[in-house]
């Protein structure tokens, strides 16, 4: 029986033991040894992973951390997925993830690429519950942890169709965390390496796919569901559980954060993307260039396939270039987010840019159900 080949992507397994990589400042991936243990993140994932999988083996591919700003080095991030793949790895674990949505591109190919060779990967929802990549990819086997622990010590739920891209809802057992294990509880992260533990012992590599896997998750769960119905979860809706079509999607910004979830309490199907900090300064500023704006739009568009858009700011190039992608584009007019809607021409998309979140209320509402009704 061949065991899977199960890599931990992190920021370092310091444990002995372990086959250790590491992804350089060239983006070049070099083994090294660690001469002492030390208890980081991606040596909490071990930790966790080993006391339950049958097969301790793994190996650990060092990707750094997050930087203060919470971006992730995305090109170190490509490579050591690149290495998985060259190395033909069954089974990752990815505690990592970025919720830009300007960077989702990035991964498409060398996620498509370790999925045609049959590689399972289990990633992590951000914690704030934004669509997280590569998380929100589908053909992901995405974790996130239950919170409020409603489910029994050690089950999941399977999830089919929720909105952010969620499979598993998990209260995980921590094992061989010592006193750690209250702080590390409610981390989505940490529930990845017990869902890629259960998967290592129930898999060689003969047997393992996304197929197989799926659906010995859906016949082992404790529940499968369209939606997971805690109250930490409440605005995480199916898409099938929504009285209205209209998919709305919000660009995140200070000003405007809580906007999805009131569309999603008022039965509007709406999902929250970041821009990370540099593109989102360039866009206020008005001086992003303009294939980056393009490529920017194409993703969102991908992304989230919306009909509405609620913008922070007015965003550059909208006279021409947005009208590559929407038919129709509503503006604010006046400082009290009053919109003309006589310019909509079709249903096919529409921007809303907007200063203040005082337009959140039911004329607003109205005017978008007359508007596509």
């Amino acid at each position: 029986m061949n065991k899977l080949k199960v890599a931990i992507v992190d920021d370092g397994v310091y444990a002995s033991g372990v086959l250790s990589y590491s992804v350089t400042e060239n983006n070049t991936v070099m083994q090294i040894n660690h001469k002492q243990c030390i208890s980081n993140h991606g040596t909490q994932c071990y930790n966790i992973y080993s006391s339950i999988a049958h097969n301790k083996q793994c190996i650990s591919i060092k990707v750094g951390d997050y930087d203060s700003a919470g971006r992730l080095n995305s090109d170190k991030l490509l490579t050591a997925l690149e290495w998985c793949c060259d190395n033909e790895m069954n089974l990752i674990s990815l505690s990592l993830g970025t919720s830009y949505v300007n960077e989702f591109w990035k991964y498409e190919a060398v996620l498509n690429k370790l999925m045609d060779r049959k590689a399972v990967i289990v990633a992590a929802i951000n914690n704030n519950n934004r669509l997280t990549y590569p998380a929100g990819k589908e053909g992901i086997i995405a974790v996130r942890y239950d919170k409020e622990n409603e489910l029994p010590p050690g089950k999941y739920a399977f999830l089919e169709n929720e909105l952010i891209g969620t499979n598993i809802v998990v209260n995980p057992v921590l094992k061989n965390l010592g006193d750690k294990t209250s702080q590390v509880a409610s981390c989505n992260s940490f529930a990845v390496p017990y869902m890629a533990a259960l998967i290592s012992n129930a898999f060689t590599k003969e047997t393992v796919s996304l197929e197989n896997v799926q659906n010995w998750l859906k016949t082992t769960a404790y529940m499968t569901k369209e939606k997971f119905d805690n109250n930490y979860y409440k605005n995480l809706l199916s898409k099938n559980d929504f009285l209205n079509p209209i998919h709305i999607c919000v660009i995140a910004d200070e000003r405007i954060r809580g906007l999805a979830d009131w569309f999603n309490q008022n039965q509007y199907t709406a999902v929250e993307l970041e821009i990370n900090t540099c593109i989102k300064w360039k866009l206020m500023k008005r001086s992003v260039l303009k294939e980056d704006f393009k490529l920017l739009c194409e993703v969102i568009c991908w992304t989230a396939q919306p009909d509405i858009i609620f913008w922070y700011t007015k965003p550059p190039y909208l006279e021409d270039e947005m009208a590559h992608f929407f038919d129709a584009v509503v503006l604010q007019n006046t400082d009290k987010a009053d919109y003309d809607y006589s310019k909509l021409l079709c249903t096919d998309g529409v921007i809303l840019s907007y200063k203040e979140m005082d337009i959140c209320n039911e004329r607003v509402a109205q005017d978008i159900e007359e508007t596509f009704s």
